[in-house]
């Protein structure tokens, strides 16, 4: 490989492994907000437990506090940068999810991917 090429592909792929060290397994916790048809404001608590990262792939287990679901399941998602995307689809409606969400230190904040459910946790 050209050493210019080489020097070129070490940059590109440093931010990519800088935060997916960053992003360490473990449990992050806080509250999901929405807003019912009623136009009160609901906020649930939710956790996401990262239990492997392998690469850019990451997989764990979610609780979605919504009353409807109220129980642990299980996700996939991918970080790219500090872009980490998760989801789940599960048999009750109100349990699946998919989350796009910034990484900022021990911070994980954004949104649902319909921008329906802001997401902000912790760890």
């Amino acid at each position: 490989m050209h050493p210019v090429a080489f020097a070129l592909l070490g940059v590109l792929m440093v931010p990519i492994a800088a935060t997916a060290q960053a992003l360490a397994p473990g449990k992050y916790s806080g509250r999901m907000e929405y807003v019912e048809t009623s136009g009160k404001t609901v906020s649930d608590l939710t956790t996401l437990t990262i239990e492997k990262i392998d690469g850019d792939r990451v997989q764990g287990t979610a609780y979605i506090g919504f009353q409807s679901c109220r129980e642990d399941v299980p996700f996939s998602g991918r970080i790219v940068g500090d872009k980490l995307t998760v989801g789940a689809k599960h048999s009750k409606e109100m349990c699946s999810f998919h989350w796009d969400l910034t990484v900022s230190g021990n911070k994980l904040e954004g949104k649902s991917r319909s921008g329906k459910v802001a997401v902000r946790l912790s760890r």
